[in-house]
Order: C-alpha cells, then sequence, then structure tokens
C-alpha cells in the first residue's frame, strides 16, 4: 500500500523537518520515503528497530533529532547488520550492497 497524503507534520517551528513522506507497508515492515529533487531518505520501521538511509546527512540529522524529541530511542551509529543481513558499503563508488 503506498499513500502519499500523509499530514504535512512540520510546524512554523524550523527545528522540525517536513515530513509528508511516502508510506508502504510490507508485512510487519512500514517503510517512509522522502524524495526531492536530489534528495531520498528512507525510515524504516520493523517492531523496535528503526533504520535511516539516504543520501543527505543533514536531512538523516534532522529527522533523527527530530525523532529523538518525540520518542525515546538511541543513536547506534552506522547500521552493519539489519534483520540478520550484512549491509555492506562502498562510498568512492556510492554503492550500498546486502549480503
Amino acid at each position: 500500500m503506498v499513500s502519499s497524503n500523509l499530514p504535512n507534520h512540520a510546524t512554523s517551528d524550523s527545528t522540525k523537518p517536513s515530513l509528508r513522506l511516502a508510506l508502504l507497508w510490507f508485512q510487519k515492515t512500514i517503510v517512509y520515503v522522502k524524495r526531492t529533487t536530489r534528495e531520498i531518505m528512507f525510515l524504516t520501521l520493523y517492531v523496535d528497530d528503526k533504520l535511516l538511509a539516504g543520501n543527505n546527512l543533514k536531512m538523516i540529522n534532522a529527522i533523527k533529532q527530530w525523532l529523538s524529541s518525540v520518542f525515546e530511542m538511541k543513536d547506534m551509529g552506522e547500521a552493519k547488520y539489519v534483520l540478520g543481513v550484512e549491509i555492506v558499503r562502498n562510498r568512492p563508488k556510492k554503492l550500498l550492497d546486502m549480503c
């Protein structure tokens, strides 16, 4: 299921990012996608695990900061595994793979 008609949670407070996101459901996993012309960010939720990925660190940090202000959470740093699958990065080639 995909919905792009989610409410915009941005307010006049400039510290809160706009969260007008596409929402995708895959069984027990929820994926939010925020996309602009040059940027993309994914927020995946599975039970009590959250994973943020994207091509704009400023956007990711803004979302993390906002989520931390709304929910109790701990930043575990860069993910090395997700659901038992290894995440492999090749930063010079800008590639992300899962093994």
